[in-house]
């Protein structure tokens, strides 16, 4: 997320956090394109269809082992995953507790 350097709040100012969410990124960047299904992705990474569920809902947060699961069937580095969720978690945070102006 790239911060505005004048304020440190998120930028542009229609910037939305639910952009970040893990949920948001694998409909639109892993499931749609490669015209996965959610079963698809459950019996791919070993997954439960109830937690597959839950992560593409925004319900369920990416853990380590989640993570660590979708990293290796779409191939990507280890700990993309993980990451992205921090990164929506801290925005979610930023959003609601925004830093004072400088």
């Amino acid at each position: 997320m790239k911060l505005n350097s004048h304020n440190d709040s998120p930028a542009p100012a229609s910037w939305n956090p639910s952009q970040l969410q893990p949920a948001h990124i694998l409909v639109m960047e892993f499931l749609t394109p490669f015209k996965l299904t959610r079963e698809d992705l459950a019996k791919g990474t070993g997954l439960d269809i109830w937690t597959v569920n839950g992560i593409v809902m925004g319900k369920i947060a990416v853990s380590p082992e989640i993570g660590s699961k979708l990293d290796s069937f779409f191939g990507l580095d280890s700990g993309f995953w993980l990451k992205l969720q921090q990164e929506y978690d801290d925005a979610l945070r930023l959003c609601a507790h925004p830093l004072p102006a400088r």
